[in-house]
């Protein structure tokens, strides 16, 4: 008897398979998923990772009509091109189409100065860009400090994108006054700190910059040559500034800087004020942060700034610093994302000696500790607190030499070297 007629009744009547857990998230919330797994993928784009992730990606689009509407904005929104290559402008063209060019907000864009006039005129086509980095190449012609003139024909291609907000230039940039009605709606400027010349300063104090980002980055020694270095363009309305270093600069070009910048503000009548002050040291060698961190200090409790955040790849010692004060009394929140060195009753003393120096400090909150491999024990992650406590005295004393203080919240991470050549272990948290 042939049942083939009771087998497709009986799939006709069979429940519909669940609907895939993703596919009942909000729009929200997918958005919010797909950004932070998108948030990284220009700094890995050489990665094996990636190609994988472009591959999932691209599997997203093509699920369905929703996750196509949800993922190409996010993918979208924050580009990076390189116009030095055929394949960048090939990008390029397909960008600038309708339905792409809208969705772009954030833009970088590397060009090869010998077609950069040409490739510049491109760029108004993205009318909804807030951020914009522009890269003008290594064949670019600098002067003895390591600064470029600006092209021409730019002026007038910012000034026609109405929401740009936010401006970086690489390398160091001369910007005449001429400038300034095309920096005017920028609230976050990026920049090297010898390209701060008169002419700069008076176009970002036009601005509504609330942000200021200067970098040591440009040639060696620079900052130590540059004599007609200006002021920082304070104004009510700058809130937050940052002071960065990258490997290929001078020793001492970020400790010049802030200093500098410290000892410029402190002759001023009217003193400025901050609401945040970040110092960024992106270094690992022998190189000793602890001048550019209390010059930073320095210049925060100059400005009455609250809040520091000190980022550094190099480990800090807390020596004190000649030319800076006895106390930073107005910073009440510091975070030092760095290496904490505990190895001997000599740090942590010079340590706390530093803590003592800011005595209206409220919150603290230290990235994480290094110890010493003699006093690393081989199974860290399975010893209790006593444990702890006692092959760790000085990290688990110090909340008894903070009761005297003003602290009221400490957050501490610790890092767990076994020596050079291995690298350290992960981090746990206190």
């Amino acid at each position: 008897m042939d049942d083939s007629h009771g087998v497709c009744a009986a799939e006709q009547n069979s429940p519909p398979a669940p609907e895939p857990a993703a596919l009942r998230l909000p729009d929200k919330i997918l958005t919010k998923i797909f950004a932070s797994v998108l948030e990284y993928r220009h700094a890995y784009a050489r990665s094996p990772q990636h190609r994988q992730l472009a591959v999932l990606l691209i599997k997203c689009l093509t699920l369905s009509k929703r996750f196509y509407n949800i993922v190409l904005p996010v993918w979208l929104g924050d580009s990076k091109l390189d116009l030095c290559t055929e394949r960048g402008h090939e990008a390029l063209q397909r960008l600038m189409l309708p339905g792409s060019c809208e969705l772009i907000e954030a833009l970088e864009v590397k060009f090869d100065w010998t077609q950069a006039s040409n490739d510049m005129a491109s760029l108004t086509a993205f009318q909804n860009v807030r951020e914009l980095k522009i890269d003008f190449g290594p064949s670019v012609p600098k002067d003895r400090l390591g600064r470029i003139s600006l092209p021409p024909g730019l002026k007038d291609v910012i000034a026609t994108l109405p929401l740009l907000e936010t401006v970086l230039f690489y390398p160091p940039v001369l910007v005449p006054r001429e400038w300034a009605p095309a920096l005017s709606n920028l609230r976050e400027f990026n920049s090297d700190y010898i390209s701060l010349n008169a002419d700069l300063q008076w176009c970002l104090t036009k601005s509504r910059m609330s942000n200021l980002l200067l970098v040591a980055d440009g040639a060696k020694n620079a900052i130590s040559r540059g004599s007609e270095i200006g002021l920082i363009p304070w104004g009510p309305a700058l809130k937050q500034l940052t002071f960065g270093v990258t490997p290929s600069v001078g020793r001492d070009d970020l400790n010049l800087a802030i200093r500098h910048c410290f000892r410029a503000t402190r002759l001023l009548s009217d003193r400025p004020t901050l609401s945040r002050l970040w110092v960024r040291i992106m270094r690992r060698d022998n190189f000793r942060p602890d001048d550019a961190v209390q010059l930073g200090l320095a210049l925060a409790d100059l400005c009455n700034c609250p809040e520091v955040y000190i980022e550094c790849h190099a480990t800090l010692m807390f020596t004190r610093v000649n030319d800076t004060p006895d106390e930073f009394l107005s910073v009440q929140s510091l975070t030092l994302y760095a290496a904490v060195l505990l190895y001997e009753q000599s740090n942590f003393a010079s340590f706390l000696a530093f803590l003592k120096r800011l005595p209206n400090l409220k919150k603290l909150d230290i990235g994480f500790f290094f110890f010493s491999a003699s006093q690393m024990p081989h199974s860290i992650e399975s010893m209790s607190t006593r444990q702890l406590a006692r092959n760790f005295p000085s990290l688990f004393s110090l909340p008894h030499c903070l009761i005297d203080t003003s602290l009221r919240v400490v957050v501490k991470n610790v890092g767990f070297r076994y020596s050079a050549a291995r690298g350290q272990v992960p981090r746990r948290h206190v």
